[in-house]
């Protein structure tokens, strides 16, 4: 278009349709997270079209293990668009004497950039969601008050009201910060809870076992860490064991 195209032979009509052509990614992305299950059924019209975002807290109509690969797959569309751009622009520098590609780069994918870092927060989020809902499913003795700690702390971020998807509200973004604050405590009295567990299993065998349950469930970094360092001491154990 830029290199044929009479109307589109300025860099200020050029970027004018690179950002159309941003917007409709944000809003097809948008539409996608919301109707990616009736998207899968071959359900294409606007009839039973989600009306808010809202929606993504059902978790029932939303699993986090489904959500979560549909809002990885806007980041991932968001870094395929600026890849073509680059490549692009790199092809034109190669043929001097042909137009070039000289466009604010901040211009086209400013609002993209942005909408991918509230979905890169909403994947956090139920991805932090999904790991507590696995906890509560195996039933673990003496987990529930921990449990019930940080459904406190989601109902409570839920009580805002937030638009998920609304990517220009900072509001939001505020809120996400106290959430992981909350977060965080929850997670340092889950590595108690994680510790005082293994200090009563004495085989090292069933502290394997444990270990592998426990880094099925948890992956959030601060806990990844904490299972990773008990590796050392089973096998200083084993060790032990060994002589």
């Amino acid at each position: 278009i830029h290199t044929i195209a009479r109307y589109y032979s300025t860099n200020e009509r050029m970027t004018g349709l690179f950002v159309k052509i941003t917007n409709q990614m944000i809003n097809n992305c948008k539409f996608t997270i919301l109707n990616f299950r009736r998207i899968r059924r071959g359900e294409t019209d606007k009839k039973g079209q989600p009306q808010s975002d809202d929606v993504l807290w059902d978790h029932e109509k939303y699993p986090p293990e489904e959500l979560i690969p549909v809002l990885q797959s806007c980041i991932d569309l968001n870094a395929a668009y600026l890849k073509q751009y680059e490549f692009t622009k790199e092809r034109l520098m190669n043929m001097p004497k042909g137009k070039q590609f000289e466009f604010s780069p901040n211009a086209i994918f400013g609002r993209f950039d942005l909408f991918c870092r509230r979905v890169s927060k909403l994947i956090e989020l139920f991805g932090t969601i999904q790991q507590f809902r696995t906890l509560e499913q195996h039933n673990l003795e003496g987990i529930k008050p921990i449990l019930d700690t940080f459904e406190k702390y989601v109902n409570a971020f839920k009580k805002n009201m937030h638009k998920l998807l609304d990517y220009t509200n900072g509001t939001f973004d505020r809120d996400f910060v106290k959430f992981n604050v909350g977060v965080s405590s929850v997670e340092t009295e889950l590595q108690a809870y994680i510790d005082k567990n293994f200090e009563n299993i004495t085989s090292i065998e069933d502290s394997l076992k444990l270990l592998k349950k426990f880094k099925a469930i948890l992956h959030r970094d601060n806990l990844k860490n904490g299972l990773n360092s008990k590796y050392h001491i089973l096998f200083h154990n084993y060790g032990l064991e060994i002589h």
